[in-house]
């Protein structure tokens, strides 16, 4: 269809966009996001093979997270497809597939379908209805946090630890958003004991700090509700400090790092937390 070219033009349906002046409030509530923007990058499929019961499965050799792409240059209008895209293979099926199970209806001719959401998957199960397309090509788009290859570098003489690094490096390389998040197949809400995990991680390997930073105030104006989460605050201005060299996430959120420690609902007999008075 062409909407992400530069060139398009909105047809049918499609009203035109209508420039408006933002209010003072608005204004106000508009600020620079702290860390860097999101990349995008194409994937091919490492390999694909075609079953006997005419389904076809493509690897795309490793996690992604981002979405699928199937270039059509002789679609059949009203033919369908169905896509099923998971972490892990049994046998020839794709399973662990949160879901990412869904068909897509074709156009007649040259054609892209693509789809815009965050799946995890590394496996894809396709089936036309039908005899399927003989000229087409399946691909997906990634997306994750800027990553710079030269700030670590780790090689050993034993092929498992090298193994265990690189699963850990891309890890924290493949699964970072705008945030960490508690899981992306799973809850995609940033908890604090995220930022002792990831964050912590993440900083190891990479001298960019303002994913974390970024990441901290999210979770520092917006707490989860686990107690013992929210008394990790004061530690990530800690962290921050410990990356940075600067106290600024610490002062700009003091207050709030010192009561998420529930000191003041210590019981004076035990020293334990009495939760029903917090």
């Amino acid at each position: 269809i062409g909407w992400k070219s530069l060139d398009f033009q909105a047809k049918d349906g499609w009203d035109p966009a209508t420039a408006t002046t933002p209010s003072a409030q608005q204004r106000q509530d508009l600020h620079p996001k702290m860390a860097r923007p999101l990349q995008v990058y194409d994937v091919s499929a490492a390999s694909m093979r075609r079953l006997e019961s005419g389904s076809f499965v493509a690897d795309f050799g490793r996690e992604l997270q981002g979405g699928l792409m199937l270039t059509i240059k002789d679609g059949k209008a009203g033919q369908t497809v169905r896509l099923a895209c998971g972490e892990a293979m049994s046998g020839d099926s794709v399973t662990s597939t949160w879901g990412w199970d869904f068909n897509w209806t074709l156009r007649e001719g040259t054609q892209i379908l693509e789809q815009h959401k965050y799946m995890e998957c590394r496996f894809v199960a396709m089936t036309f209805a039908g005899q399927a397309p003989k000229n087409f090509t399946l691909s997906a788009w990634k997306v994750h946090y800027e990553w710079d290859k030269t700030d670590t570098h780790f090689n050993s003489s034993n092929a498992t630890l090298n193994a265990v690094w690189e699963l850990a490096r891309y890890t924290l390389q493949a699964a970072s958003l705008d945030t960490y998040t508690d899981s992306n197949t799973r809850e995609r809400q940033p908890y604090e004991c995220d930022g002792g995990l990831a964050a912590t991680a993440r900083l190891l390997v990479q001298r960019e700090y303002m994913w974390a930073r970024h990441s901290h105030a999210w979770t520092i104006q917006h707490p989860t509700w686990p107690v013992e989460w929210q008394q990790l605050t004061a530690f990530l201005g800690w962290q921050d400090y410990m990356a940075t060299g600067q106290p600024d996430l610490a002062k700009a959120f003091w207050q709030e790092m010192y009561d998420r420690t529930k000191i003041g609902f210590l019981e004076n007999t035990t020293g334990l937390l009495k939760t029903s008075t917090m």
